[in-house]
């Protein structure tokens, strides 16, 4: 059964919650729904509450969840959006490959910064 938008948002959801903090929350406005990846971006639910700039976050960037297995990856703030597509997409097509060698192989995630 093929997944649907919602069910990748509940994944989303629940991953943020446990690796970031159940005091944030997806910003619905930017998820991408890409061919192969959705990609968010969260904020502080007290700054979504208050819009008070001493509550906002910086510098998290977008997370990118792969469809295909459900993965999510971060590379951080230090690259814009379509840089960071770039990245993830090169990271899951070396994986790829090196799986018809090697198939348990998993690349880690690019940033180190979240368990996948």
């Amino acid at each position: 059964m093929k997944n649907n938008v919602n069910d990748f948002f509940k994944i989303a959801e629940d991953f943020v919650k446990t690796e970031i903090g159940s005091d944030v929350s997806i910003l619905k406005d930017s998820i991408e729904d890409l061919e192969d990846l959705y990609c968010f971006t969260y904020q502080s639910k007290e700054y979504l509450k208050t819009n008070d700039f001493s509550s906002i976050l910086v510098g998290q960037g977008y997370l990118y969840l792969n469809k295909s297995d459900k993965r999510i990856f971060s590379i951080g703030s230090t690259y814009p959006f379509e840089s960071g597509l770039k990245e993830i997409r090169e990271w899951l097509y070396f994986e790829k490959k090196i799986r018809m060698y090697y198939p348990l192989f998993r690349c880690n995630n690019p940033s180190g910064r979240f368990k996948t």
